[in-house]
């Protein structure tokens, strides 16, 4: 006869982990269908099958779910662009892009939270490191991108990631007035567009350097 192995009983840390994860997907789900100002702890309780303690007891608020996820999408974003090699500048505008046609209904829940952070110093130091984390990636990215295809190394890719995610934003913002700005390549172009100029700019301020030298 074959025993039947019995799983042991789940850790406390393991079962932390679980709740905190259904708590996640919840909100998820929940912000996607309502909006993050319509969206209550309650709700959140409800679709994930717990008690609004048990969401108290792992977040600390409403923003504090919302920041969590958000800091995850970004670190799989990160992870994305780190694994993408000499691709990863064409990869990020796509995957950016991709956000934009095909993301409208968390694209609204991130810019009801953006306002709402705006008005709270503390939530909008976290909300800041966030991003910050993610431009000094896709930063870091567009280096190892310029390297691999040797190319000229953009003259400050932090400026110029500045300069796209700022791009991306606005287009996200002018697509809910105008949808058809998400539907096609725009920010890609757009996005192309600034890099080739500001490289233009290096290459002119080089060569007006060089005949000043003569």
């Amino acid at each position: 006869m074959s025993s039947i192995r019995r799983r042991g009983p789940i850790s406390r840390a393991a079962s932390k982990d679980l709740t905190r994860r259904k708590l996640l997907d919840a909100a998820h789900r929940v912000f996607l269908r309502q909006g993050f100002h319509a969206t209550t702890v309650d709700m959140v309780a409800l679709e994930a099958g717990f008690t609004k303690g048990a969401v108290y007891a792992t977040f600390a608020s409403k923003a504090d779910l919302f920041l969590a996820l958000y800091a995850e999408r970004t670190e799989e974003r990160v992870a994305a662009m780190a694994a993408a090699g000499a691709d990863a500048e064409r990869e990020s505008l796509e995957a950016w892009g991709d956000v934009l046609r095909h993301e409208r209904a968390w694209l609204l829940v991130l810019l009801e939270f953006w306002i709402f952070a705006a008005r709270d110093a503390a939530l909008r130091r976290r909300f800041a490191a966030i991003n910050a984390r993610l431009r000094t990636s896709l930063a870091e990215s567009t280096e190892r991108s310029a390297r691999a295809a040797g190319r000229l190394l953009p003259p400050d890719p932090e400026l110029l990631v500045l300069c796209q995610v700022a791009l991306g934003n606005g287009i996200a913002l002018e697509s809910f007035r105008d949808p058809t700005l998400a539907a096609g390549d725009v920010f890609e172009r757009a996005s192309r567009a600034l890099a080739r100029g500001m490289q233009t700019l290096r290459e002119e301020s080089h060569k007006r350097r060089r005949e000043a030298a003569r």
